[in-house]
C-alpha cells in the first residue's frame, strides 16, 4: 500500500492492511514480523478491553442490569484463559474442557496458541474486527434518528467488513436496528436507508477496486488464492455450501467446542421475554454460526471464526429475565449447578480418555457425571414447586442442550431465526384462533337450543 502497488494479488481484504499501516509508518518496518509484537499488544490491550467496554454498554442499552452486564463481560475476559478444546477432526474427537492456566505447562503448545488467539494477543483480524462490529452495534443502538448518523454508521460498518468480510452476515441485524430507529417517519426511513447503504458502498469501494485490479472482477476476492488445488466446493472461496453443511463435520465441531456457552445461551434466547432484546442477540449470533456450519475450512479454528456469536450468546445468558425472579441464594445455586454442568460433566457420547480435564481424575468425572444431572433435575423440580417456572425452564433447557447430540443444539439454535420472525404476529394469530373458536362455540350453542333467531342467525 505504501509503495503504491495495488495490482499485485492480495490474499485478504484491505481492512487489515489499513490497520497495519500506522505500525509500519511508526516503526519503519520492512516485513510483516517487524510489526507483530507491537500489533499483538495493541490487539490484546486496546482492542480487547474495548470489546469488553462496548459489550457492557450494549447490554445496558438493551436494559440489562449493571451487575449482570459486568458479569457477562468478566466471563468473556476470563474465558480464553480457562476454556480450551481438544480436536482430532479425522477421528471425530472434538471436546471442550476447562483447564487452570498454571497447568498449561503439562500439555503441548496447542493450548498456549489457543490462549493467544482467543485472548486477542495476535496480529490477525479477529479481535480488531470484533471491536469494529461491537462499535457498530452500540452506535446503531445509541445514534439519534438523523440521516447523517445513518451515513456515519454505513461508513463504520463498511470498515468492519473490510477488516473481516464475513461480518456482512450481520447485515440483517443492522437493517433491523435502522428500521427500528427511523420507523417513525417513512421519508426519514427511506433517506436513512439510502444514506447508510451509499456510505457503506463508498467505504467498501476500495475493496471492489482492488478486486477489479487484481482479479479482473470487483466480486472476486483474494480468498481464491487459498488452497487452489482443492475441489471447488472444498475451497474457502466457495463460502457456505450445502455440500459442506450436509457432512455435519463443521456443525458438530462448532457445537462441541463452544458447547458451554452455546447450550446456555441458546436456552436463554428461547426464554427471553423482551422481543427486541431477543431479536438483537439472535441476529448477532445465529447467522454467523449457521454460515460456518457450511464453510469448508471452519476446522482451521473452531472458536475464533464465531467470536461475534460466542459473545452474543454469552450476553444472552446474562440478559435473560429469569435472573430477576430469583433471590440471591437461588441465583448462586443455579449458577453453581450450571458451572458444574459445563465444567465437570461430559456431553453426549464424549469419550472418557484422551482428553485432559482440569480435575483429570476420571473416577471423579464419572461421579460428577452421575451427580450433576440428578442435581439439575432436583433443581428443576424445586423451582417448579416454588412456581419459578421461567427459571426451571432455563435450567432444564440448558441441561437439555448440553446433554443431547450436537445436531439437536444446532437445530435449537437455528430455529430461533424463524421464531423471532413469527413471534411479533403471535397476538394476532391468538386473536384469530380465539375468534374462530368463539364462532364454533356459538354455532354449537345454536344447534343445542334450536333457536333460529339466536344472535348471528338469519331470520
Amino acid at each position: 500500500m505504501l509503495d503504491g502497488v495495488w495490482t499485485s494479488p492480495w490474499s485478504f481484504t484491505a481492512g487489515l492492511g489499513f490497520l497495519y499501516l500506522p505500525f509500519v509508518l511508526i516503526s519503519g518496518a520492512k516485513e510483516f514480523y517487524d510489526i507483530v509484537p507491537a500489533f499483538n499488544y495493541f490487539s490484546a490491550l486496546v482492542c480487547g478491553p474495548g470489546i469488553l467496554l462496548l459489550g457492557y454498554l450494549i447490554l445496558r442499552k438493551l436494559g440489562v442490569s449493571g451487575k449482570r452486564s459486568c458479569a457477562a463481560m468478566l466471563c468473556y475476559a476470563v474465558w480464553p484463559f480457562v476454556a480450551f478444546h481438544y480436536e482430532k477432526i479425522d477421528t471425530g474427537l472434538v471436546q471442550a474442557f476447562f483447564l487452570l492456566p498454571a497447568w498449561l505447562v503439562k500439555f503441548n503448545d496447542w493450548f498456549y496458541y489457543a490462549v493467544c488467539i482467543n485472548s486477542g494477543f495476535n496480529a490477525m483480524s479477529d479481535t480488531p474486527g470484533l471491536l469494529a462490529v461491537m462499535g457498530c452495534l452500540y452506535f446503531a443502538l445509541a445514534m439519534p434518528p438523523k440521516t447523517r448518523y445513518a451515513a456515519l454508521f454505513g461508513v463504520l460498518y463498511g470498515f468492519a467488513c473490510l477488516v473481516r468480510i464475513n461480518y456482512i452476515l450481520l447485515a440483517p441485524l443492522f437493517a433491523f436496528l435502522l428500521f427500528r430507529r427511523f420507523r417513525e417517519s417513512r421519508g426519514l426511513l427511506i433517506a436513512a436507508c439510502l444514506a447508510s447503504t451509499g456510505a457503506f458502498i463508498a467505504a467498501f469501494a476500495v475493496q471492489f477496486v482492488c478486486n477489479a485490479l487484481q482479479y479482473g472482477s470487483p466480486f472476486t476476492f483474494g480468498y481464491v488464492r487459498h488452497y487452489p488445488d482443492m475441489a471447488p466446493l472444498d475451497r474457502p472461496a466457495a463460502g457456505f455450501t450445502w455440500h459442506t453443511f450436509a457432512k455435519l463435520v463443521a456443525l458438530r465441531g462448532l457445537m462441541r467446542v463452544n458447547l458451554p456457552v452455546f447450550a446456555v445461551g441458546t436456552a436463554a434466547l428461547w426464554l427471553m421475554k423482551d422481543r427486541f432484546r431477543q431479536a438483537v442477540l439472535v441476529l448477532l449470533s445465529v447467522p454467523v454460526v449457521l454460515f460456518f456450519c457450511g464453510y469448508s475450512h471452519t476446522f482451521c479454528d473452531l472458536r475464533r471464526f464465531v467470536f461475534p456469536a460466542f459473545c452474543g450468546l454469552l450476553m444472552a445468558a446474562a440478559a435473560v429475565e429469569v435472573w430477576s425472579t430469583l433471590s440471591k441464594r437461588m441465583k448462586f445455586a443455579v449458577v453453581l449447578l450450571l458451572v458444574c454442568m459445563v465444567a465437570l460433566t461430559l456431553p453426549y457420547r464424549a469419550p472418557w480418555r484422551g482428553v485432559p480435564f482440569m480435575l483429570g481424575d476420571c473416577l471423579f468425572l464419572r461421579l460428577a457425571g452421575a451427580v450433576v444431572p440428578v442435581a439439575l433435575f432436583c433443581a428443576v423440580f424445586l423451582l417448579i414447586r416454588r412456581k419459578k417456572y421461567p427459571a426451571a425452564g432455563f435450567v432444564f433447557l440448558s441441561a437439555f442442550f448440553h446433554y443431547t447430540p450436537p445436531e439437536v443444539l444446532a437445530a435449537g439454535m437455528f430455529l430461533l431465526l424463524p421464531w423471532i420472525a413469527v413471534r411479533p404476529f403471535l397476538p394476532q394469530i391468538e386473536r384469530v384462533v380465539e375468534f374462530s373458536a368463539g364462532g364454533k362455540d356459538l354455532a354449537r350453542e345454536k344447534e343445542g337450543t334450536g333457536d333460529e333467531n339466536a344472535p348471528g342467525t338469519r331470520s
